[in-house]
């Protein structure tokens, strides 16, 4: 039996974070969720994801502290989502996601990370 891929989303609104469970399950992911980044630092230290997904409020803080957290316990890629304003976040993460969220897309950059 394959080993499914497992993905870990750091998002702290709830119907955002929902849609990712949703999409990314039915996509065939494993899916662990944080609401915030000291919740996912907490599952980093037992869960070994193969990618993390950062929703912006997290990934455009200060100099990308919620990245250089995250690296501290996971060498896994970094995808961020951007914010409304199309702000993107620093050069830690390996791409982003553009705000609207469209799943297919989302889907498809994930793959190409996971190298699926």
């Amino acid at each position: 039996m394959q080993r499914r891929p497992s993905v870990l989303i750091i998002e702290s609104r709830h119907s955002t974070r929902t849609l990712l469970e949703m999409t990314l399950s039915h996509a065939g992911l494993r899916v662990y969720s944080a609401v915030s980044l000291d919740s996912a630092l907490l599952q980093l230290r037992v869960l070994e994801p193969d990618l993390i997904l950062v929703g912006f409020d997290h990934a455009g803080t200060a100099e990308s502290s919620a990245a250089v957290q995250i690296r501290a316990l996971s060498a896994s890629p970094l995808l961020a989502l951007a914010d409304e304003s199309g702000a993107l976040p620093g050069p830690e993460y390996a791409d982003t996601v553009p705000y609207p969220l469209n799943a297919g897309q989302l889907c498809k950059k994930i793959a190409c990370l996971l190298g699926c």
